[in-house]
């Protein structure tokens, strides 16, 4: 695997005017997937997830056709 090169202090100045603009440094992301067993818990998942979670949800369900 291969290995980025480190970031020169522009790149790293340029980084930081973008955090600023979106207001956040670090952004969270859940990611939860289920099969076609799932729907049921997910459900009931999706539906006690407080709304003001401080991160991004990924929610992926396999169903076969």
């Amino acid at each position: 695997m291969a290995t980025a090169a480190p970031r020169s202090e522009s790149e790293h100045a340029g980084q930081s005017e973008k955090v600023r603009a979106y207001g956040c440094e670090n952004r969270c992301i859940v990611a939860i997937g289920a099969s076609a067993g799932g729907v049921d818990a997910l459900k009931r998942l999706v539906r006690d997830i407080s709304p003001d979670i401080p991160a991004a949800l990924l929610i992926v369900q396999h169903v076969g056709l």
